[in-house]
């Protein structure tokens, strides 16, 4: 059976940086042929913006040729819908929860799938609330 996740930028940022914290864990489960993984675009262009301006723009175009190659796939939803359950979100968690942790967990619910993040409040109080099954990879 395979399992699917949807990826946060903080698990795909994990991923390419070796010192991160969770950094073994996310590279073993994205690796994982077993495991579809999908990633919302907001989620590339933070993780783009990251690797750009960390180590450079050849670098971070590397990291999306990675991400390619490792067969994720990119969601672009931004039906009414879709932005309507991202605003849902953040107003149950004002403060805490960014358009980019509402994006991954707005795609979550809809493919109705686990999301992979961090121990983040953003996503550890959803989780809590039982709106959205997250593995923390820290």
């Amino acid at each position: 059976m395979v399992k699917s996740l949807v990826l946060d930028a903080s698990a795909m940022v994990a991923f390419f940086k070796s010192r991160e914290r969770g950094h073994e864990r996310v590279k073993n489960i994205i690796k994982d042929p077993d495991t579809s993984k999908e990633a919302h675009a907001l989620n590339m262009m933070e993780l783009y913006t990251i690797i750009y301006s960390g180590m450079g723009r050849a670098r971070a175009v590397e990291c999306l040729h990675v991400i390619e190659a490792l067969g994720i796939t990119v969601a672009e939803d931004m039906d009414p819908e879709f932005w309507q359950d991202m605003a849902y979100l953040k107003t149950q968690f004002p403060g805490a929860v960014s358009m980019g942790d509402a994006a991954p967990m707005a795609l979550s619910r809809k493919r109705k799938v686990t999301l992979l993040g961090s121990d983040s409040a953003a996503f550890v109080g959803p989780a809590k609330a039982s709106m959205l099954q997250l593995k923390s990879f820290r």
